[in-house]
């Protein structure tokens, strides 16, 4: 029997941290996954799985929508959706793809879960690709407080258990960086190419990330500047910038071959305004992001580290131009959109991470001249402050997602409203497909369409998107005046009224909508958020319209979909 040595444990102790670090990332972004389902409480969600399913229909690769783009996420959902009709058809499940797909319609769970499940994947990936970048900078503390960081922080987890192209594209932009430092380090040509496809992979998941470039164009000139060929910089510069561009178009081509549903999508996310979101000033928006940061990040404690952790590398070029610059570029591109999202941050999360690593192991190295016992202590309180509060804003994250006052609304709704009732929704209720309710949903210039009739005849968000009129959201506000009669109801779950009426400046027309509405009825319920208990919107009500239902019956225009 071999008897391990002192060294030996000290050899191995660094692996089985990191195998902690990642066991604890993947067991975090379980917790709670399966929220809301099978309502779909994101609606980017149902967005994503729409161009999958498109894409297995027509079977051309073509996802129909490139607002993102989102192509690499939606093409992991169509492989997802492929595996779970081929386990299905097999089980017998399932007898054609068009019958999988109408399974989906009315129970997206089916996909949505395992979408989520990728999406962990992919995060605890970047968590791993933040280990080794941090190894190769400043060594093994370094990668391991970085990775701890980042498996622990709460905007992480949060957005690691939706499917969006967020987590994707910051996992690829690690790759990129880390690829891009090895080219730096050893200029080997497989690291090169490494870094334009991880570049391209960023692109056609998310438009912004475009950024990743600067750290392959950064790595070419710190490497090169060691042979002094100017011609040989340049000539690199100009093929990295050509296989991205390639690469981009493989992954993508349909960005070509189908421009025209490209600039439309991208005229169509170019919003001024979003209810809840609506930006300011750069200025503003930078001090937003830097609360969110904060406050859902990295922590307070964690904040002051980054900061020293910058003054450490404040002389190191290399970090500075691989690393910093990028991220600090796609800052100030959010800072100076209309709109501001708590989401966008997330690019932030990896270089806060790896500044924080960068401070703890400087601490752990020279001590900045503390002794060696108050130094282990230093690093041990450290960790305590960081981790705890993370932690406990994951655990509320979480019970705000499972108990959301959306689906708590719709679960009172089956339990306590007639049956047969007519019911408008403004979220995408698949809960109440299965109930004795009649839901309605309201989809912009198409007026309240039934949604049994129409996810039975199945729709793409190329008809969605026809159909919203300019408008950021699908609710009630958004229904023309000449529509509002499709919308007649016995009840209405309105969720989106309470964040009109906080910006009912800046929404004066949908705020007005939501009042006329509501004067019409009664309130007979009403679902409040509570932090760090119930999630969802600020306030969901349920009205009772059964005496104006009844006056308007004659004039209902019942739309069967699309």
């Amino acid at each position: 029997m071999q008897i391990r040595t002192p060294e030996s444990f000290r050899r191995l102790l660094p692996r089985l941290a990191l195998i902690c670090v990642l066991l604890t990332a993947f067991a975090l972004r379980l917790y709670g996954i399966r929220f809301g389902l099978p309502a779909m409480l994101d609606p980017d969600e149902l967005i994503f799985e729409l161009g999958a399913i498109r894409m297995l229909e027509s079977g051309n690769g073509n996802p129909g929508w490139f607002g993102h783009p989102a192509t690499i996420t939606m093409y992991v959902l169509a492989l997802i959706n492929v595996g779970a009709f081929v386990s299905g058809y097999l089980r017998g499940t399932y007898q054609s793809p068009d019958g999988f797909a109408q399974s989906v319609f009315l129970d997206p769970a089916i996909v949505m879960l395992p979408g989520r499940i990728a999406m962990v994947c992919f995060a605890v990936l970047g968590v791993w690709l933040l280990y080794r970048l941090g190894l190769r900078i400043s060594g093994k503390v370094c990668g391991l407080v970085a990775a701890a960081v980042l498996a622990i922080s709460p905007l992480h987890v949060v957005w690691s258990q939706v499917v969006r192209s967020d987590i994707l594209a910051t996992t690829f932009l690690v790759a990129t960086m880390l690829f891009s430092w090895r080219y730096y380090e050893n200029n080997r040509r497989s690291d090169f190419v490494w870094a334009c496809l991880c570049i391209a992979l960023a692109i056609t998941s998310k438009w912004p990330f475009a950024v990743a470039i600067f750290s392959i164009l950064s790595a070419i000139l710190l490497a090169d500047r060691r042979t002094e060929s100017r011609l040989r910089t340049v000539s690199a510069m100009v093929l990295a910038l050509a296989l991205c561009v390639l690469f981009t178009l493989v992954l993508s081509p349909f960005l070509i071959l189908d421009y025209g549903t490209v600039l439309s999508n991208l005229q169509g996310e170019a919003q001024t305004r979003h209810v809840g979101s609506t930006g300011g000033l750069p200025p503003e928006n930078l001090v937003f992001y830097a609360r969110t940061l904060s406050a859902s990040g990295i922590g307070l404690l964690g904040s002051v580290l980054a900061v020293t952790g910058l003054v450490t590398v404040r002389k190191n070029r290399p970090f500075l131009l691989i690393i910093a610059a990028p991220t600090i570029l796609m800052v100030a591109i959010l800072a100076s959109q209309n709109l501001v999202w708590e989401r966008w941050i997330i690019a932030a999360l990896p270089l806060c991470a790896l500044l924080i690593g960068i401070a703890v192991a400087a601490l752990a190295r020279t001590g900045f001249g503390i002794p060696r016992t108050a130094r282990l202590a230093a690093i041990f309180l450290s960790a305590f402050g960081i981790a705890l509060p993370l932690l406990m804003q994951i655990h509320a994250n979480a019970q705000e997602r499972l108990h959301d006052n959306r689906r708590i609304a719709t679960n009172w709704a089956s339990a306590n409203l007639p049956a047969g009732s007519r019911i408008m929704v403004e979220h995408f209720a698949f809960d109440l497909l299965n109930s004795s309710l009649d839901s309605i949903f309201p989809v912009g210039t198409a007026g309240c369409l039934n949604a049994r009739a129409t996810l039975q005849n199945g729709f793409d968000y190329g008809q969605i998107d026809a159909v919203r009129g300019g408008n950021s959201n699908l609710d009630y506000g958004a229904i023309p005046p000449s529509a509002r009669k499709t919308c007649a109801a016995d009840f209405a779950i309105l969720t989106e009224h309470g964040r009109y009426r906080a910006e009912k400046e800046t929404f004066p027309r949908q705020n007005r909508a939501y009042e006329k509405l509501v004067a019409k009825g009664q309130v007979i319920a009403r679902f409040k958020m509570a932090e760090g208990k119930v999630g969802g919107r600020p306030e969901v009500v349920v009205v009772d319209f059964r005496s104006q239902s009844r006056q308007f019956a004659g004039e209902r225009k019942v739309l069967s979909g699309f």
